[in-house]
């Protein structure tokens, strides 16, 4: 009883909620372009990529305490919110979260295969989806410690994930995903530079395994303020091109939020006391509304 209640302690509300609305996104565009969507392919999909998302957590989890210990317990498992006081408890379940989300994946696989739903492109993101998640936890490679980890998270999150729901439903336009989904990558990636800064600026010597921990946090301002700029400029192409109207009004309402997190991080540059909790705020509340308005826009259309 214990065991199962550290299992649903460490599972993280936020990369789950964020499979729901990048998965619905992927979908929306294909009931955009007036395609059936199949409620038995959305359901399994979705379920499957849950799963991989669960099985990331806790391998990361598994991976990271078999790499060190806590410096200020060394006998303790950190769980985010819990400090468990017995390594081989904790590692048991990181290994079997992480064993039980694959084994589920599988299984939702199988039934993937004999619903006929496995097109060749659906074979194919989900092959390049389990070598990310492995990839990016698994040692010898371990991205996720590599101070390029952000990368690769923002590149499954925003493009696979999608990805995955559109070939499911058969679409074939994914030029039009990828050029949408190109802003909330740019979001999703400053996202996470800008949550990094707080634990950064406690503990710098915990965040060497990330990207301001490698590159420092004056790169990382640079790099969080132009993927802010990029975001809205390709915003601005793509309504040159003609993409979806709607997408452009989209990007400019979230332009005053995303002006203010670039002046948040002047701020943090030129010596002021940093507004921690607006900054997270801020840094959450761009790519979730932008995500759920594109979500909800190409759904009502």
């Amino acid at each position: 009883m214990k065991n199962i209640r550290l299992f649903f302690r460490i599972l993280k509300p936020i990369p789950l909620v964020t499979c729901l609305l990048m998965y619905s996104l992927g979908v929306g565009i294909i009931d955009y372009q007036k395609e059936s969507v199949d409620i038995q392919a959305y359901l399994l999909g979705q379920s499957w990529v849950i799963l991989i998302q669960l099985s990331m957590t806790f391998l990361s989890k598994f991976f990271s305490h078999r790499k060190g210990k806590n410096l200020e317990y060394p006998n303790a498992v950190d769980t985010g919110n819990l400090l468990i006081n017995n390594d081989h408890e904790g590692n048991k379940v990181y290994w079997w979260g992480g064993l039980t989300s694959f084994s589920g994946a599988a299984v939702i696989s199988v039934l993937l295969i004999t619903n006929r739903l496995m097109s060749v492109p659906v074979v194919l993101l989900l092959l390049l989806t389990v070598i990310s998640v492995i990839l990016f936890t698994t040692p010898p490679f371990t991205v996720e410690r590599s101070g390029y980890g952000e990368f690769l998270l923002s590149f499954w999150v925003v493009f696979l994930i999608p990805a995955v729901a559109y070939s499911l439903q058969k679409g074939g336009n994914f030029g039009l995903l990828f050029f949408i989904l190109v802003p909330s990558f740019f979001l999703h990636f400053a996202m996470q530079l800008a949550l990094e800064f707080r634990t950064y600026k406690v503990f710098p010597i915990k965040q060497a395994e990330n990207f301001l921990g490698h590159f420092g946090w004056r790169i990382g301002i640079y790099t969080h303020n132009a993927s802010i700029l990029a975001c809205f400029l390709v915003v601005g192409i793509g309504f040159i091109w003609g993409f979806p109207k709607f997408t452009f009004y989209i990007g400019l309402s979230l332009l005053p939020l995303g002006i203010f997190q670039i002046l948040q991080m002047r701020r943090i540059q030129n010596g002021a006391k940093p507004l921690w909790n607006m900054i997270e705020l801020g840094a959450y509340s761009l790519f979730f509304l932008n995500a759920y308005l594109l979500s909800y826009a190409f759904w009502v259309q």
